[in-house]
């Protein structure tokens, strides 16, 4: 089930579910000429993703995802111990590994978004934008509002307190491949990659 990473992007938008994507219009993207890589529920609220990914297999609900939006390409990050399981899911499988992952049939888990950045690595982009990658674990910028992770519980809280660990792992990664990443989310609290305004890292990305 484990598959090879083939696709070819020199730009790639993350598109997470941050509160500081609040009120931004999607449909801006859609000449973008690059691709554009979604996330979990986010996918459902976007007029256009080419992908989509998930390392969340803690429960089903992510394969009634699957294959809603014909125009995606669909890629799971499955752990080894539950590949019989999802042995038979229509998904191009990643191997979920604790690190992030250089061979292109692994894939980092942690967090979706970070899952998302590796996918572009992947991808062998030049030019990667990071937007609603906020880290807040506060709450969506789509109409599936509400508290993300920090609703009491200290092991959510302390999932998501260490988010921007995760992504400062990455950094010398992508340097060594003179990759650019760009943060997009001022008040994110990544704090590994430049940040610019949503404005300005369209701009620097090629979206007018």
């Amino acid at each position: 089930m484990y598959k090879t990473v083939n696709q070819r992007h020199d730009k790639v938008i993350i598109i997470g579910g941050g509160e500081s994507l609040k009120g931004f219009d999607f449909t801006r993207l859609n000449d973008f000429s690059g691709a554009i890589i979604s996330m979990n529920r986010v996918i459902d609220f976007l007029p256009r993703s080419n992908y989509w990914i998930t390392i969340d297999m803690g429960a089903d609900w992510w394969l009634s995802q699957l294959n809603k939006n014909p125009r995606c390409y669909y890629f799971a990050g499955i752990p080894a111990e539950k590949l019989e399981y999802h042995k038979n899911v229509s998904v191009h499988g990643l191997l979920r590994v604790p690190y992030f992952a250089v061979n292109k049939n692994e894939i980092s888990g942690g967090n979706s978004g970070y899952a998302a950045l590796n996918l572009a690595y992947h991808f062998e982009a030049k030019q990667i934008l990071m937007l609603g990658l906020d880290c807040y674990g506060k709450g969506h910028w789509h109409p599936d509002d509400g508290i993300l992770f920090e609703d009491g519980n200290p092991k959510c809280v302390k999932a998501v307190q260490n988010i921007p660990n995760l992504f400062s792992r990455s950094v010398e990664k992508f340097s060594e491949k003179s990759i650019t990443v760009i943060n997009g989310s001022i008040a994110s609290r990544i704090e590994c990659f430049p940040k610019l305004s949503i404005e300005d890292g369209l701009d620097w990305i090629g979206v007018r």
